[in-house]
């Protein structure tokens, strides 16, 4: 942030067009860092319950199922359903796993 207005404090010149057409490319550029950001912030979100926690919440294996509940525990994350808290996750996911036929097996005592 510090060098984005650094930079944009060096803008200088005589044609006061000239600086606009360079202030303008410049917010271009700052909303382009923004964006890819946002990206890579969802990109790497984790949801609070890892995939090891579900396969040994549901004693299964790697595979799609895993897959499957930990996407949709990230997307209702992500979509503001359910906090990125142990609980919540907690409750979604077993919800989840009872649409595929699944019950947990073990309760997890701690997040992962």
């Amino acid at each position: 942030a510090d060098l984005m207005c650094l930079c944009r404090g060096d803008i200088t010149s005589g044609n006061p067009r000239k600086v606009k057409t360079f202030l303008a490319n410049f917010d271009r550029v700052e909303a382009l860092v923004h964006a890819v950001e946002d990206k890579d912030h969802i990109r790497n979100f984790q949801p609070v319950i890892t995939g090891e926690a579900i396969m040994a919440l549901f004693g299964i294996g790697p595979g799609k199922t895993v897959g499957v509940l930990k996407s949709a525990l990230k997307e209702a994350v992500l979509d503001g359903v359910v906090p990125n808290a142990y609980d919540p996750a907690y409750a979604y996911l077993v919800q989840q796993a009872q649409q595929l036929g699944l019950k947990p097996v073990d309760k997890l005592a701690t997040p992962q």
